[in-house]
């Protein structure tokens, strides 16, 4: 399965397990694996992080903003409703 894009209120990055990563576009099982390492390093802050990942760039970064985002540990998501 192929992941869509999600609403805001619902979309998460890391800690997605490999699995799932491999349902974003433009990450196969190699990238995947790359994030998951990067990530056990060094947590990510911002999506922009994902730029420090070898073989992840401007491009794919702005391409997997749609799916993805990070949250800090603890943080919770309230919807304005």
């Amino acid at each position: 399965p192929i992941a869509t894009e999600i609403p805001a209120s619902s979309r998460t990055l890391l800690p997605g397990p490999a699995k799932w990563l491999e349902t974003l576009p433009g990450i196969g099982p190699a990238r995947a694996g790359a994030i998951v390492t990067a990530r056990s390093m060094q947590p990510f802050r911002s999506v922009a992080d994902l730029e420090s990942v070898p073989g992840i760039g401007p491009v794919t970064r702005a391409r997997l903003a749609a799916f993805v985002e990070v949250r800090g540990e603890g943080e919770e998501r309230h919807g304005s409703g």
